[in-house]
């Protein structure tokens, strides 16, 4: 929390000081304020804000704003603090609702792991993300990169030796029912695994991209379970968190190879949507971080239409954003490896404003409408820039990106 400490001369005595710093002041995380209104007490170690009505203890505050359990929470404190838990075996029929998810996606992120590096097809897996993506040893064990062999049930028949029940695995989004209900298989098969990590570092999902062109669909992702809300987490937030921060924003990219190149390339503050369309709740997960968000997508139609689709969710959010227009043909892995970093940084740091990425991307096709069609387009723009321009808590009439990464 960024405290908001009074002037020194507000103190004029010591009892005055110890009174004065009994509460210290800092604008809300929960909502968006100009004049500070969250009060903390370090004296009585609670918290709570005049304007929102949220309160409670150090606990409170993690469970509320990063959406943890108390026991993640508890968790996360302990390891901040140097502090050992102590460590209770539990029996599996003893395990609770979530512990069972918890335990099932570990079982299943450890399998995909050890397929990846011990067996022959996950070596040339191994081989492929290397040579043809470029990626380091360091990142693939990073973001726990895996490997899904080209089997119906060896995941099942793993999970099942660990005593975890076909129900669980369900549950999990790791296998799924056959129709005629003989039985069950796994979700992901022929697939390099992309592991997508709660805040604590728990695999909550995972994303499977085809590695074969007889795939029908390129990325499969886990359905919705107790533990994973699409419209709520992004990938790689878990790594990125302090990067975006420190920076003061965030590079939104749409795909997970993306965001492997960039954080390899010195892109730390770096996140994705995962297995999902951006969401107003993805906006503002930005905006506890940061008040500025990068779109950096494909330059082709489907990536000028998702910066399009994203732009009223980062205006409800009340973030400022700018838009990097890659070079025809271009996607962000693609122009890193072909242009190098300093490229790119000069490329989001000439990051365009909204309008005049709408303006850019008219493109020959505008010639070729007619007068109505032109006028019509128009005045579309000119309610973008309206609406972009607009006042708001965040300024975004004033750019608060840093001149630099």
């Amino acid at each position: 929390l960024m405290i908001r400490r009074p002037p020194r001369s507000t103190l004029s005595s010591s009892s005055a000081a110890s009174d004065v710093y009994k509460r210290q002041l800092a604008l809300c995380p929960f909502h968006n304020e100009k004049t500070p209104s969250f009060s903390v007490s370090p004296s009585k170690q609670i918290y709570h804000c005049f304007g929102c009505g949220k309160g409670g203890n150090v606990y409170t505050f993690l469970m509320e704003h990063e959406n943890l359990s108390f026991v993640e929470a508890v968790q996360y404190l302990a390891k901040r603090a140097g502090i050992q838990l102590p460590k209770k075996e539990i029996a599996p029929e003893e395990r609770s609702r979530y512990e069972h998810l918890y335990f099932a996606n570990q079982v299943a992120r450890n399998f995909f792991i050890k397929q990846l590096w011990e067996t022959e097809d996950g070596k040339k897996v191994l081989k492929y993300l290397k040579e043809a993506r470029g990626l380091s040893e360091d990142t693939i064990n990073h973001f726990e990169l895996g490997f899904a062999p080209d089997a119906w049930d060896k995941l099942l028949n793993h999970a099942r030796t660990l005593k975890l029940s076909e129900e669980d695995l369900v549950k999990a989004g790791l296998v799924v029912e056959r129709e005629d209900g003989s039985g069950h298989y796994d979700r992901f098969r022929r697939r390099l695994i992309f592991p997508i990590l709660n805040f604590t570092g728990k695999p909550i999902a995972f994303g499977g991209r085809a590695l074969s062109r007889e795939d029908k669909a390129k990325y499969i992702n886990s359905p919705e379970t107790d533990l994973y809300n699409k419209s709520k987490v992004l990938y790689g937030l878990n790594f990125s968190r302090p990067h975006i921060r420190k920076l003061e924003y965030a590079i939104l990219v749409e795909g997970y190879m993306d965001l492997l190149a960039l954080w390899q390339g010195g892109f730390q503050n770096v996140v994705a949507s995962s297995g999902t369309a951006f969401t107003s709740d993805h906006a503002r997960l930005i905006s506890r971080y940061a008040p500025t968000a990068i779109m950096l997508f494909d330059s082709d139609d489907a990536g000028i239409m998702a910066a399009k689709r994203c732009a009223p969710h980062l205006m409800a959010a009340e973030l400022d954003f700018k838009v990097v227009l890659l070079p025809e043909g271009e996607d962000p892995d693609s122009y890193l490896r072909n242009n190098g970093s300093e490229k790119l940084r000069e490329m989001i740091e000439n990051a365009l404003s909204f309008p005049e990425f709408i303006y850019n991307t008219l493109g020959p096709s505008f010639e070729k409408l007619s007068s109505r069609e032109k006028e019509n387009v128009l005045m579309e723009l000119v309610n973008v820039c309206l609406l972009y321009t607009s006042p708001s808590p965040r300024d975004r009439t004033r750019s608060r990106m840093p001149s630099s990464a």
